[in-house]
């Protein structure tokens, strides 16, 4: 059995998908990037060092997210699929082609077998996300969320020195757990990934975070976690709800009706970062 790894890449809410080379087996059907695992190479190592050779990018690796078992012809293959994220623009140095595709467009292409289940999977992704209310076990799975949607998403307006102090890599899990217990918090999951995550204070009608994993942006995540929240607020007779954007969320919060009131910076272990405070007027 050959043992295989491919990386799910997300640029927004698009994926990306490259078409084999006329010379190799499986001529010109499309995959996700990866390759064959070396001696003693681990699927992350073996993403990282052919999505550098093949595409000539730098990667984030995440979670596993399905993997596969196919015979071939000449071959059976192990294939386990991960969630990676670059900031990077991939280059065509080894495939024939490569496309960015929406989750709806992948049943457009003509896959490799081997990718076949994975591709119906993530085409119908969005109707199998599920939301629920937080539970303590939650937690540790936020605050891994929350660093990682800082170090990359929230990495495109702020310096690495902002994001280091913002989302350092000692954090309280049970200030934290405390925070999310008090709070109306809501989470969204793609089986058993969290993909998001958002809280209210309802004592001070406070919308305090909304984060979304790196690999699920621009889908409708953030907004069926607003959404949930400010139904919760109108239900606790809240007219006004305030938020504190960051750079990064803005246009979203804008696009939802709060408006903007004034900048601020904050200042964390000597950075200083800017957001911003809007507030919303809630229909009862």
């Amino acid at each position: 059995m050959v043992d295989v790894a491919a990386a799910l890449l997300f640029f927004g809410n698009k994926i990306l998908i490259c078409q084999r080379p006329k010379d190799k087996g499986n001529a010109l059907l499309w995959e996700f990037p990866g390759g064959k695992l070396e001696a003693g190479e681990t699927p992350e190592e073996c993403l990282i060092r052919e999505c550098q050779e093949e595409l000539g990018i730098t990667i984030n690796v995440f979670e596993q997210y399905a993997e596969a078992i196919h015979t071939y012809p000449d071959c059976t293959v192990h294939l386990r699929f991960y969630l990676a994220f670059t900031n990077e623009r991939p280059k065509l140095l080894e495939h024939n082609d490569m496309r960015f595709v929406t989750h709806e467009e992948l049943t457009d292409y003509p896959f490799c077998p081997a990718d076949s289940e994975l591709v119906h999977r993530l085409a119908t992704q969005t109707q199998s996300l599920s939301l629920r209310s937080y539970k303590p076990t939650d937690c540790l799975p936020i605050i891994t969320l929350f660093r990682r949607t800082v170090h990359t998403i929230n990495l495109a307006d702020y310096t690495q020195a902002q994001c280091n102090v913002w989302a350092p890599d000692s954090i309280d899990a049970d200030r934290w757990d405390e925070s999310l217990s008090a709070h109306k918090t809501v989470t969204v999951w793609d089986g058993n990934i969290l993909v998001g995550f958002g809280d209210l204070n309802i004592e001070e009608a406070y919308f305090d975070r909304l984060y979304v994993h790196p690999c699920y942006q621009k889908i409708g995540v953030a907004t069926r976690i607003a959404q949930a929240l400010e139904t919760a607020a109108i239900q606790a007779d809240i007219q006004t709800l305030t938020v504190h954007a960051s750079i990064t969320s803005r246009p979203f919060f804008a696009n939802r009706g709060y408006m903007l009131l004034h900048a601020q910076q904050v200042e964390r272990a000597g950075c200083l970062l800017t957001n911003f405070v809007m507030k919303k007027s809630l229909e009862h």
